[in-house]
C-alpha cells in the first residue's frame, strides 16, 4: 500500500501527534506486522493483516491503548 500522504497528515487525520503514529508503526514494524518497502518509508506492506491491531483500526476502535508503544 503506497501513502500518498505525509505522516504528519496522517497523524492529523488520527487525531494524533507525529511522536505518537511513529511509535505505533514502530512498534507494528517490531511485531512483524508491517514493513516498508521504498526508501522513503512510504510504502508500507501489510505482513499480518489477522494482528490483532489491524483487526481493531479496521472496526473503528483505534484507541490510545493501539497507538502507544508497548513496555519493553
Amino acid at each position: 500500500m503506497s501513502l500518498p500522504i505525509s505522516r504528519r497528515d496522517i497523524a492529523e487525520y488520527l487525531g494524533r501527534t507525529l511522536e505518537t503514529l511513529s511509535r505505533a508503526v514502530s512498534r507494528l514494524q517490531r511485531e512483524g506486522v508491517v514493513t516498508f518497502g521504498g526508501n522513503t518509508q512510504r510504502e508500507i506492506v501489510i505482513l499480518d493483516r489477522q494482528a490483532p491491531e489491524l483487526r481493531s483500526a479496521e472496526r473503528g476502535h483505534c484507541s490510545q491503548r493501539h497507538m502507544a508503544p508497548t513496555a519493553q
